[in-house]
């Protein structure tokens, strides 16, 4: 089979985590709208109605159409919603606090406010819109209020966060897990997911960053990160498999991105916000080559064109505004005016330095990164603490990777999607990567013989000021393992050299 662009563009394009999205669901709203009906956002202007269509489910009932490697079969089986296990049915030691929270010994998932997580691109004090009960259709024609989005976390029944997280998924984690299947030519999978994303698409382009998946509610918050990794899913499918099916979902995307465009032609976090973020733009404007390329290839020049022109407008504000040059290693700051300092900002930093050809700056960020963020003798304990509940995975590795954040009050904690990404640049600038693929492979491990995906973190945190993490499986690490080639049953097809100028070709 020939090489496919979309093959070396994947890799690149989600070198910025499920974090980079925005803040986490509002708590659940008490009355339910229909898709057609309009929310109120923060800044206080209505939404678009939804784009709508038929959806169907990833993990469909007819054998030949399953995926047949353990971890694509774990992310099909993550799609759609999960009834959360009656207090009655839980460990004993466990039983108690759940009949305490839902007194006729049911657990809810309505009845628990989802917390606000805090990612690289939200902003202290930043808060979610009104939510909305969300009601589309099968392809059966059956309406529905539960969603066919893969459920960002495995959530272990005892955790204090089971029912509070259970059912959210991150918009990201099914743009990402959609462009995992097509990177392994599962099709029908990919297919299934972007389905449901173009039908919560709004008309306007945009798409709140997460949904319950049972209940149908959304988040009522729209991020541009979310919105980025949607258009960029949708484009990798259409030129994964040689269609236009998404064509015009990407465009309506890429068209909302740039209607949060600013003064100085940077895009903003969203419709409600101000501030700015790095990777928000390094997504977006990764979205825009994509989608000009497929554009020329349709034959709309002049389409292309202007999208073309609107990278360039972003080339300059990141060149302008968010990189760190004070005479030591150059960086990226997270956004502009915010000195908090990322990993998978640098990561994706790194790629964008590649695309503008400055590779003085690119191998600066990757030094900066080993300087700064590199771990190692890291290890997974056992934790009876709510704040730091973790009573189902333990492992004494030791481990290496990357901690996903520096500065005053940043979490301790080995964050695998961002050594996953530190993993891809390592090999796209040609440095040895040895080391670390063998202490991801000993990190699935810990869970690669229950046929789960790979945990998310070492440690669980819930009460950091940057964000929250937990020893669980997740979307994203699952994704990532197929996505970075730590996956031994995956196909990881082409050397990084390879990759590296077909992707610098395809953006420029």
């Amino acid at each position: 089979m020939p090489l496919r662009l979309r093959l070396f563009l994947t890799p690149l394009i989600l070198t910025a985590a499920f974090t980079a999205i925005g803040v986490a669901p509002a708590a659940a709203a008490s009355s339910a709208s229909s898709a057609a009906t309009a929310s109120v956002q923060a800044n206080g202007v209505k939404s678009a109605a939804r784009h709508g269509d038929h959806v169907r489910s990833a993990w469909p009932a007819k054998k030949a159409h399953r995926p047949k490697r353990a971890i694509t079969r774990w992310l099909a089986r993550q799609v759609g919603p999960s009834k959360p296990v009656a207090c009655s049915k839980r460990p004993a030691e466990t039983r108690g606090r759940c009949l305490a929270r839902h007194g006729k010994g049911h657990a809810s998932a309505s009845s628990v406010a989802p917390i606000t997580m805090r990612a690289a691109a939200a902003r202290p004090g930043t808060t979610s819109s009104q939510s909305e009960k969300v009601a589309l259709r099968l392809s059966t024609g059956t309406r529905i209020t539960s969603l066919q989005l893969i459920r960002s976390f495995d959530i272990p029944i005892d955790d204090p966060s089971y029912e509070r997280l259970l059912n959210w998924s991150w918009t990201y984690d099914s743009a990402v897990a959609a462009t995992a299947f097509a990177s392994v030519g599962l099709q029908d999978q990919a297919g299934r997911l972007l389905d449901q994303l173009a039908a919560l698409q709004r008309k306007d382009g945009s798409i709140e960053f997460a949904f319950d998946v049972r209940t149908g509610e959304s988040s009522g918050t729209v991020r541009a990160g979310s919105v980025a990794f949607d258009a960029i899913a949708f484009s990798d499918y259409d030129s994964s498999f040689g269609s236009t099916l998404y064509l015009d979902s990407a465009r309506r995307a890429v068209d909302y991105l740039l209607s949060l465009r600013n003064e100085e032609g940077l895009v903003r976090g969203g419709p409600d916000v101000k501030w700015v973020s790095t990777q928000h733009n390094i997504l977006t404007l990764i979205a825009l080559m994509t989608l000009s390329q497929q554009l020329e290839e349709q034959g709309d020049e002049g389409t292309a064109t202007t999208y073309r022109e609107a990278a360039a407008g972003i080339v300059k504000g990141i060149d302008s505004q968010l990189i760190v040059r004070d005479g030591g290693l150059g960086h990226f700051r997270q956004g502009v005016d915010d000195e908090v300092i990322p990993l998978d900002t640098q990561a994706l930093g790194i790629v964008y330095a590649r695309f503008i050809g400055d590779d003085d700056l690119a191998k600066q960020v990757y030094e900066y990164a080993q300087q700064n963020f590199a771990i190692d003798g890291r290890s997974i304990s056992l934790s009876d603490r709510d704040a730091s509940y973790n009573m189902t995975y333990e492992a004494k590795g030791p481990f290496s990777g990357y901690r996903p954040y520096i500065g005053k009050g940043a979490p301790d904690v080995l964050w695998f999607e961002g050594t996953a990404e530190m993993r891809f640049v390592s090999s796209f600038l040609g440095q040895p990567a040895e080391a670390l693929d063998a202490s991801m492979s000993s990190w699935w491990d810990v869970t690669r013989k229950q046929n789960l995906a790979p945990l998310g973190a070492d440690r669980t945190i819930t009460d950091s000021p940057y964000n929250e993490y937990h020893v669980w499986p997740t979307a994203a690490a699952g994704a990532w393992t197929v996505l970075s080639g730590a996956a031994k049953d995956t196909a990881w097809a082409d050397p990084a050299a390879a990759s590296e100028q077909a992707v610098l070709e395809l953006l420029r």
